[in-house]
Order: structure tokens, then C-alpha cells, then sequence
């Protein structure tokens, strides 16, 4: 206990909120990767390929927390966390879709909302524009 203080003393507040955030979703991301008891290790050395950060990275992150992260690496894990959790949403959705005429009726707004939000911007004589503006 005093230890874990003495270390957040340490550290400058910011920077220790990205090391904990990061830390949090890398466990989220080996546990998820996991086959099952005993392979947190593997799926640690898994997980480090998939997302482009090195195995000592997440080794710190689990077992010995350091002072800072590199921008590179938080931000890699978060987009793999990311990543899992539109899996997980996507996977939940079908499920739901599937389930009733009454589940699609409920996502038809979302969709178009969705679908609305990751076209791409409209094309006018060549010229990419955003709301009418030329770039």
C-alpha cells in the first residue's frame, strides 16, 4: 500500500492517469486474447504483435507500472480496445437484429446516423469539400 503511494507521488498526475488508463485496457485486451488459466502470458506476447507494441511494454503495464508511457504505445492500445469493443458491439447488435422484425425497426435511424457519419465527404468538380467549402 505505501508503495503504491509513494509511486503515485512520483509521477506527474497526468502521466499517471495515461500509465493506469493504458494499463486497464491492456489487462482488458490479454484477458479478452486469453484462452484460458495460464495463458495470460501468451496472450500478452499475442496481443503485443496484434496491436504493435512490444511485450515489455505490456509486461511493465501489468507487473511493474513505469512513470510514463509513449504516445505511440497509449495510443495503439486504445485503438485496439477500441477496435474489441465495436466487435463486442457489432456481434451484440446481429444477435439483437436478428432476434425480431421489431430489433430492425429500432436500428434503422442509428444506422442511417452511422452510415450518414462515415461517408465520405461530397466531391464537387474534383474538389473535396466539407459543408459546401472548397479545401
Amino acid at each position: 500500500m505505501c508503495k503504491k503511494l509513494l509511486s503515485e507521488r512520483k509521477m506527474p498526475r497526468k502521466a499517471f492517469e495515461y500509465v493506469e488508463e493504458a494499463a486497464v485496457l491492456a489487462a482488458e485486451l490479454a484477458l479478452s486474447e486469453s484462452r484460458g488459466p495460464g495463458d495470460y502470458l501468451n496472450a500478452m506476447r499475442r496481443m503485443a504483435r496484434k496491436v504493435s507494441v512490444s511485450y515489455a511494454t505490456l509486461w511493465n503495464l501489468r507487473y511493474r507500472k513505469p512513470k510514463s508511457i509513449s504516445v505511440h504505445d497509449y495510443v495503439n492500445i486504445l485503438e485496439a480496445y477500441a477496435e474489441s469493443q465495436a466487435r463486442k458491439y457489432e456481434a451484440a447488435r446481429e444477435d439483437f437484429v436478428a432476434g425480431s422484425k421489431m430489433g430492425k425497426a429500432l436500428l434503422a435511424l442509428p444506422d442511417r446516423i452511422h452510415r450518414a457519419a462515415s461517408d465520405p465527404p461530397a466531391q464537387e468538380g474534383g474538389v473535396v469539400t466539407w459543408d459546401g467549402d472548397g479545401v
